[in-house]
Order: structure tokens, then sequence, then C-alpha cells
């Protein structure tokens, strides 16, 4: 099965959690505490494919503000693909990353200090 992580192809196994796929191929997803869900750094917004995911946990359930569970966010640690199709993720670290890089590169400020206020 594939999974999409942050843009990048990955072979994802039948079982295997999203974070499981990311550290063995070396994407970017963060994580504290090794997988238990408890940190919650392995946060992610499932794009597409989520209907090829395992139904969300009682960690996620608990642990996620409704809103983003609403929107599609899971814990990569915790949701197991389940399902033949592939999966489009972004990871709460990608997506932290893509908004400050929208911070730097935007035009008509002097410095970086005002773009950051922005």
């Amino acid at each position: 099965m594939q999974l999409k992580l942050n843009g990048k192809l990955i072979e994802m196994r039948h079982g295997e959690t999203i974070l499981e796929a990311a550290r063995r191929r070396g994407a970017h997803m963060w994580f504290l505490c090794d997988g238990r869900g408890i940190c919650q750094t392995c946060e992610c917004h499932v794009v597409s494919g989520g209907e090829n995911l395992s139904a969300p946990t009682t960690l996620e359930r608990t642990g996620l503000r409704s809103d983003l569970q609403q929107q599609g966010h899971r814990l990569g640690c915790q949701a197991r693909l389940t399902g033949a199709g592939p999966v489009f993720v972004v990871s709460r670290v990608e997506d932290l990353r893509r908004r400050a890089r929208a911070v730097v590169s935007r035009s008509g400020a002097r410095s970086f200090g005002p773009r950051l206020r922005d």
C-alpha cells in the first residue's frame, strides 16, 4: 500500500502505523513517547484515504481536540493501515515547516522580524 507522507511516497505495510512507516523510511515526523499515544507529537492531518486506516483509538478520541478530529487529524502512532487504497498525510512538523517557510518568503516586509509578527 502507498502512503504519501509530506509529499513523499512510502510503501506502507498492512497493519503498520503511519509512524512506523515514517520511522522505517526516515521520514519527517516527530515522536517522543515511542508510539504510545501519550505525547501527541506525531499528530498528522489525513488529507485523503482515511477510510483505509483503522478507526480512531480511545487515545485519539480523548487526546485530540474534537475540531481536529473532524478535520481528519490522527495520531501517527495509532492510525494503522487496514484498507487497500493509498493514504495522503501531512505531519504536524511538516505543516509547521510549511507555515514558517511562507512567513519567511513573504514579500513586502523589510526584515524577518515584521514577517514573523504577521
